[in-house]
């Protein structure tokens, strides 16, 4: 988790889903619609692109 942030959010869900992807690594995005701070992530659908 990073250090700064804490969310409300279904862990459980979170971890089922990346546990059924066989995947090395799983990032989850919140979606601040710049009320927070800016945004450092840019996706594509439900991919990381950077």
């Amino acid at each position: 988790m990073y250090g700064d942030s804490y969310l409300d959010t279904d862990f459980y869900n979170i971890n089922k889903y990346f546990l059924n992807q066989n995947k090395s690594g799983l990032m989850t995005v919140f979606r601040n619609e710049g009320k927070w701070d800016s945004s450092n992530i840019e996706y594509d659908e439900r991919l990381v692109k950077l």
